[in-house]
């Protein structure tokens, strides 16, 4: 059993009326008439994937090279007593603030976009990717 999110109501910026009213007559009453198996081609979403995994990869390496530069300020800044609690703070801050919040924050952005809800004894459950088509 499935459940669809209302869409036109959870947004922060509303979109204009003339959008709701355009997709609210595009889709209402509109029985699906065919389904196809596997996933629809996006026009230009390759593309833009390839795109998106070339720039991940620069800015991945560029990120890269400021942890090294804080190893060296650390190695040669801090006293060789304190160097031990120098990395703990680093690794205790890092993960702190950037590795633990990023899979909510992501999380809490894959919910919210969510349109297809399924729904098992009462309890909604998982989000559902759209595999129909519209004739």
């Amino acid at each position: 059993h499935w459940i669809e999110k209302d869409i036109l109501t959870n947004f922060d910026h509303p979109p204009p009326q003339t959008i709701i009213d355009e997709t609210y007559n595009k889709w209402s009453g509109k029985p699906v008439e065919e389904a196809v198996s596997g996933w629809c081609e996006v026009p230009g979403c390759k593309t833009s994937f390839t795109y998106w995994i070339i720039a991940m990869g620069i800015l991945s390496i560029l990120a890269s090279t400021g942890r090294v530069g804080n190893v060296l300020v650390a190695l040669r800044c801090v006293e060789v007593r304190d160097k031990s609690l120098s990395f703990a703070f680093q690794v205790v801050f890092m993960s702190l603030f950037a590795m633990l919040p990023s899979p909510i924050i992501f999380g809490a952005i894959i919910d919210n976009t969510c349109l297809l809800w399924q729904e098992e004894c009462g309890e909604t459950t998982n989000c559902l990717p759209l595999r129909h088509r519209v004739g």
